[in-house]
């Protein structure tokens, strides 16, 4: 089964960190190397790090984000049918938005929701 599914855009999160990798894994606690494996998916970024990172650069996370179709074995519990990826995404940029403003009470409706 193919499912659509968010993933982190890699090559955008590249060109945003370039030249400024060892400062920004400064400001996140790690060792420049441990940064520099998980922008190229040697090691998991979390969606915390990711939101960090975001902050840090002064742009909204899901900027970092894209659409992609992935194979599944279809064991994967699927979304509230009442809701399409579109009206998801559009759910999420506004939690990220309420995040960036302190507020995480929207993404934890919108997760309950799903």
């Amino acid at each position: 089964m193919v499912v659509k599914t968010l993933v982190i855009n890699k090559s955008f999160l590249k060109e945003e960190l370039t030249g400024k990798q060892s400062r920004i894994a400064e400001m996140l606690g790690i060792h420049p190397d441990t940064l520099y494996r998980k922008i190229r998916g040697k090691y998991k970024l979390t969606l915390d790090e990711l939101n960090q990172i975001a902050v840090i650069l002064g742009k909204d996370t899901y900027n970092f984000l894209s659409v992609a179709e992935v194979e599944t074995d279809g064991d994967e519990q699927e979304l509230n049918p009442d809701y399409d990826l579109e009206d998801v995404t559009d759910s999420l940029k506004e939690a990220f938005i309420d995040i960036h403003k302190g507020n995480t009470k929207p993404l934890e409706d919108l997760l309950n929701e799903l």
